[in-house]
């Protein structure tokens, strides 16, 4: 599993923490063999967390939660880095969750979402906050055979992922 979190400038808030706290729920209840990776992005990305198993948590979650938002959204070239990273992995289920408010500028997301389908590998979206671009995360999840899911308060987090 990757989880790509959006830590770009409208982030900041209430957005940002919600994302923290729904990657480290997915990162909770992961078993020590499966495989983890976290990338963050803005206007770029990087490895928070580069793919591994998911055996340490707590050094795992401890990265996420130091997540600070900063710069523009760029989700196209993080969406096509987790797929590129996560097609030679050896496993059963392969699956990217992108956790975003959804508002970036153009990229290539379908394609990147297509593909990987055909690769049998899916990606959930997580729209967080009020304003999030609800139809193009439910057309990335739909392309991708995942799931859309909305997130505005702590409560829903039962229901995600």
């Amino acid at each position: 599993m990757i989880l790509i979190i959006d830590k770009s400038s409208s982030m900041e808030g209430k957005k940002i923490e919600l994302a923290r706290m729904a990657a480290i729920g997915v990162i909770e209840n992961l078993r020590p063999v499966d495989s983890v990776g976290v990338l963050i992005f803005d206007n770029s990305f990087q490895w928070a967390v580069p793919i591994r198993k998911a055996e340490d948590k707590a050094v795992i979650k401890r990265m996420v939660a130091g997540i600070t938002p900063d710069g523009g959204t760029q989700i196209a070239p993080a969406l096509s880095e987790s797929y590129r990273r996560i097609m030679p992995q050896k496993a059963i289920y392969k699956h990217i969750v992108l956790l975003t408010d959804g508002i970036s500028e153009e990229g290539d997301s379908m394609s990147v979402s297509k593909e990987a389908a055909l690769q049998k590998i899916t990606i959930s979206t997580v729209g967080l906050g009020q304003d999030v671009n609800r139809a193009f995360l439910e057309r990335v999840a739909l392309n991708a055979k995942g799931k859309a899911y909305f997130l505005t308060d702590p409560p829903d987090w039962n229901s995600c992922c």
